[in-house]
C-alpha cells in the first residue's frame, strides 16, 4: 500500500511561517483551525492547508473539511494508480500459513484493496479499515476460521458497554457485516440487536435500549 499523504496547516510562529500537522477528532474528522505544535494542540486561524508530496508542498485551500476531502481523494487516487501499475497486487491469493489457514488481517487488506480498485470513495475505504481493525483488535484472533457470529455480538456488546450512540454502533456494523459476507463468504444477519448466520438460531445481544434491524444494502 502506498504511503498516505498527511494534512498540514501553515501557521505563523514568532520567527517564521511553518507547516504543522492538522489535529483530528477521534472519528478521524479534521479539527478546523487546530494544529499540533510539537505534541500540543493549538488553535491557529491564520494560514491555509497543504500536503507534502514528492518534495513539494501542495495547496489544499483554507477550509479544513474541504482540504481533508481533497486529501482523501488524492490518497485514494494514488492507491488506485499503484494497484493499476502492479496488477498482481490486486489478486487475492490465499494468505496461508501452516495448514493453509488464512490470516484475518491479510484478508482485511485484500478486501480494502478491492474497494480501492472498485473506486469506492476514500472515506468508505478509510472507515472500513478503522472499524474492521477495531473489531479484530477486540477479538484478538489470528485466523479467519476462528471468527463467527459470537465475535460480532461481542463487538457490538463492547460498543454498548462504552455507551456509544446506537446510530454509531449500527454504522460500525454496516462495515463489519459486509466483510463477513463478501470476503469471508460467511453472511451474518443482524436484527434488532440479534445476530444469526449459517442457519444458527439468533442470540440476543445484552445491552440497553432498542436497536434498528441493521439492514444494509451491502449485506
Amino acid at each position: 500500500m502506498s504511503k498516505k499523504l498527511s494534512l498540514y496547516k501553515s501557521v505563523k510562529t514568532e520567527r517564521r511561517w511553518r507547516y504543522c500537522k492538522a489535529a483530528f477528532h477521534s472519528n478521524a474528522k479534521v479539527k478546523a483551525n487546530i494544529v499540533l505544535v510539537g505534541s500540543v494542540e493549538e488553535k491557529r486561524a491564520e494560514g491555509s492547508y497543504f500536503t507534502h508530496s514528492d518534495d513539494h508542498w501542495v495547496a489544499l485551500g483554507d477550509d479544513a473539511l474541504d482540504a481533508q476531502r481533497k486529501l482523501m481523494a488524492t490518497n485514494a487516487q494514488r492507491e488506485f494508480q499503484r494497484l493499476s501499475q502492479n496488477p498482481k497486487q490486486r489478486e487475492s491469493p490465499v494468505s496461508a500459513v501452516s495448514n493453509g489457514r488464512e490470516l484475518i488481517r491479510e484478508e482485511i487488506e485484500r478486501y480494502l484493496e478491492g474497494l480501492v480498485a472498485a473506486k469506492r470513495p476514500a472515506k468508505s475505504a478509510r472507515m472500513n479499515r478503522n472499524f474492521l481493525n477495531a473489531f479484530v483488535d477486540l477479538a484478538k484472533k489470528q485466523y479467519t476460521d476462528e471468527y463467527g457470529r459470537d465475535d460480532v455480538i461481542g463487538f457490538r456488546n463492547d460498543l454498548l458497554s462504552k455507551e456509544y450512540e446506537h446510530k454509531y454502533i449500527d454504522t460500525q456494523m454496516d462495515f463489519v457485516l459486509p466483510f463477513f459476507k463478501h470476503r469471508l463468504k460467511r453472511p451474518i444477519v443482524m436484527e434488532r440487536g440479534t445476530a444469526q448466520g449459517c442457519g444458527e438460531p439468533s442470540r440476543a445481544v445484552r445491552g440497553r435500549g432498542n436497536h434498528r434491524d441493521g439492514s444494509h444494502g451491502d449485506r
